[in-house]
């Protein structure tokens, strides 16, 4: 049986978090860099603006950061190392404490596509206790899948985002299941 074919995506968007080892007085990061957001009242965390790579981090004085707006890991990784090198420059206290690597974890892949038909969302929703659609709330339909654990919103016109992905594996299975809910579904 051939390998079903995946409709191409893009990835848009990617959530990973990472340690740098050390506590942070966050401000101290807003005294000392022009490109950081720190409201407490707010939010607990840093916001701290990159534009090489162009990503957002958000940094905890625990020493806990999340990056997201990157669009694969290789940004991820120059992002959290470039912030790294910011700080070691900055705060030469610093200097020898922050671990040296950049590993992280991602939590969360989005993923945009295009299925290249039309689609009655109407339809689908009602044969279907996956997708949900309400017209006057969301112009599209939502579908939640256990395996793999993703939500897909999906649009009449075949556009479809992917949230919630782990890994690339996770978005392809989740858009191949989608295709196939879709051709089971409305059968044309």
């Amino acid at each position: 049986m051939p390998a079903k074919k995946v409709p191409s995506y893009t990835i848009v968007n990617m959530v990973a978090s990472s340690e740098l080892g050390v506590k942070l007085n966050l401000v101290d990061l807003v005294m000392e860099l022009s490109n950081v957001e720190f409201e407490p009242e707010q939010f607990p965390g840093a916001i701290v603006r990159l534009s090489s790579p162009k990503s957002t981090l958000l940094v905890f004085g625990n020493g806990k950061i999340v990056c997201t707006g990157a669009s694969n890991e290789d940004d991820i990784g120059k992002a959290i190392s470039n912030f790294m090198g910011i700080l070691r420059k900055k705060f030469p206290s610093l200097k020898n404490k922050l671990r040296g690597s950049k590993e992280f974890k991602v939590s969360n892949m989005v993923a945009s596509s295009q299925l290249d038909r039309v689609i009655d969302l109407y339809n689908l929703a009602l044969s279907s206790d996956l997708v949900e659609y309400e017209a006057e709330q969301f112009p599209g339909a939502i579908i939640h899948f256990d395996k793999p654990k993703v939500a897909i919103l999906l649009f009449r016109t075949g556009k479809l985002i992917c949230a919630g992905a782990r890994n690339r594996k996770d978005i392809e299975q989740g858009i191949l299941k989608t295709k196939e809910l879709i051709n089971k579904t409305l059968k044309s």
